[in-house]
């Protein structure tokens, strides 16, 4: 298990990686205290910590290698052969509370957003009875989910070459 953020107190989220590739990683905004996990459903193998980069063992000679960066998680997929052909489904299962939704970003990109409400419900707000305390849950939950607060990159395919990472051979270094 290893757990990151971006450096220093202000940190604007921690990540919690695991070898066993059936917990996925668990994403924290620490501002607002909510989290959600991403869970990959395409029969990876353990993964090794290897220079930093968490790399899974995938079916017909694949690896998908995790690095966290200062602005989350980055996935890349390297397929065998210098030019991979045909098309590749890496199926994940979001586990989100009701505080949260998931969309693909307006960007084209490929990209998915993760939304909460108005972060203003989720400050450090004091109820004085089970009643307002219920108001603030049922606001944070059925809010318009209009604040971005996490992007899940789309992953990106990579071809292997002779300086191929692996969980057996060093890793280049990130960029």
């Amino acid at each position: 298990r290893a757990q990151t953020g971006s450096s220093g107190q202000d940190s604007p989220y921690s990540l919690t990686t695991y070898q066993d590739p059936k917990q996925g990683v668990d994403y924290t905004d620490t501002n607002t205290g909510l989290s959600f996990s991403l869970v990959g459903e395409f029969g990876a193998k353990p993964g090794r910590l290897v220079d930093g980069h968490l790399v899974f063992p995938l079916s017909g000679n694949k690896q998908a290698i995790y690095t966290v960066t200062s602005t989350g998680l980055k996935e890349d997929i390297y397929l065998p052969g210098p030019n991979p052909a045909g098309d590749m489904s890496m199926p994940y299962r979001l586990d989100l509370p009701k505080t949260l939704a998931a969309k693909p970003l307006a960007d084209g990109s490929g990209a998915i957003g993760v939304y909460s409400a108005d972060p203003v419900l989720f400050a450090n707000v004091t109820a004085s009875t089970s009643a307002d305390q219920a108001a603030i849950q049922k606001a944070q939950d059925a809010g318009d989910k209009t604040n971005l607060l996490f992007t899940l990159p789309k992953p990106e395919p990579k071809a292997m070459d002779a300086t191929f990472p692996s969980a057996h051979h060093p890793l280049p270094a990130p960029p």
